[in-house]
């Protein structure tokens, strides 16, 4: 439970750094806060112990969901360190 909320945490924070550069990356990483938020406080056991049930499917394809919006956000930020080199 308590990675969960480390987890939410870290992506609300990150959902507000990019909030303003990449919108749509801004939202992805506030749905994933949000996710694994609501995943904490539904479950006070692991996951892996509750395997069939429907919180624990949301909280991994949230996980994959943060992964992707992770990398996009990379991506945004070398893209633009790029463009301003070269300017």
């Amino acid at each position: 439970m308590t990675i969960c909320i480390l987890i939410a945490l870290s992506f609300g924070v990150v959902a507000t750094v990019e909030w303003t550069r990449l919108p749509l990356a801004g939202r992805l990483h506030l749905g994933v806060a949000t996710a694994f938020a609501l995943g904490a406080l539904d479950h006070a056991t692991p996951f892996a112990s509750q395997p069939r049930d429907g919180v624990a499917y949301v909280v991994a394809l949230a996980g994959l969901t943060g992964v992707a919006a992770l990398v996009a956000s990379a991506c945004g930020v070398a893209l633009g360190a790029v463009a301003a080199s070269r300017r």
